[in-house]
């Protein structure tokens, strides 16, 4: 199995470094850069070429702006959406927008490393606990039609009525 190259892309230092120590204790995982805006993101996915960037979208520059820019120019990276932010439009945005997953801050290490798994091999994902846990989120599985495949939590093929 080869490795999956990630990149790391949160304002808070101490947040970015739990999420690089926990990808990397993985043997398939390997995080190759780190940053804290969406300058560093663009600068790091150029000269790094990773297969996974995991992206704040509160980090400085706009996480969620940044998106679009990324896939535009790099288009072999996928984008995990890591945030604290639990709003059914900003998921909808950001997956439409070109990202393959979307993680709140709150999951474990486990559902961290599942969901870069799991969009390395060409998934979408949502955390479970992204949709079933905060309440106010939403999001319908009709929506994301055009997206194809994904994976909310567990697995895309079990029958939910969430939209990713």
């Amino acid at each position: 199995m080869s490795e999956i190259r990630v990149v790391v892309i949160d304002s808070d230092p101490l947040f970015r470094a739990g999420v690089a120590y926990t990808l990397n204790g993985e043997p398939d995982l390997a995080v190759v850069g780190e940053g804290t805006s969406a300058s560093d993101a663009f600068r790091l996915a150029a000269a790094l070429k990773p297969d996974v960037i995991v992206l704040d979208i509160g980090m400085l520059g706009g996480g969620a702006e940044a998106v679009e820019t990324l896939v535009a120019h790099c288009s072999d990276v996928k984008l995990l959406m890591l945030t604290s932010i639990v709003d059914d439009q900003q998921v909808c945005s950001a997956m439409q927008g070109g990202a393959w997953g979307y993680v709140l801050k709150g999951v474990g290490g486990p559902e961290l490393v599942q969901s870069v798994r799991v969009i390395h091999r060409g998934e979408r994902y949502v955390a479970e606990a992204g949709v079933a846990g905060g309440g106010n989120l939403a999001v319908r599985r009709e929506a994301f039609d055009s997206l194809g495949g994904f994976d909310v939590g567990l697995h895309a093929g079990e029958d939910t009525d969430f939209c990713l």
